[in-house]
């Protein structure tokens, strides 16, 4: 019995550990007209993005999944997975990082910064 309970503890925890990291909550990059929000909750994500260009304001939004992954040598990466076909730049596999001190992320090289 004892080693059934050990079996079964030893596959939680590398199940756990393979689930990767998560984020909760929203991220902006606000720029020349253009704002591009991440918000994050459980796998789950949402890109929405806002372009003002002579008084007129459209906005497109994108929801999907999203896992961040570690690579050897301590590189993270991104992966976003879009619902739509639409997604278009946002989708696919992206560098990333996190900066708890200041709260931001960046992603593919865009810092964006806490929101909420």
């Amino acid at each position: 019995m004892k080693k059934i309970a050990v079996v079964l503890l030893a596959a939680a925890c590398l199940l756990l550990t393979s689930c990767g990291k998560s984020l909760s909550g929203s991220y902006v990059n606000d720029t020349s007209g253009r704002a591009t929000t991440y918000k994050f909750r459980g796998n789950r994500v949402t890109v929405t993005v806002t372009s003002t260009l002579l008084g007129t304001t459209v906005t497109k939004g994108y929801e999907g999944e999203y896992h961040i992954t570690v690579a050897e040598g301590g590189s993270m990466f991104i992966e976003l997975d879009f619902d739509s076909d639409e997604a278009g730049v946002y989708e696919g596999t992206k560098t990333f990082a996190e900066n708890p001190d200041d709260g931001t992320v960046t992603i593919g090289g865009v810092e964006y910064r806490k929101a909420d």
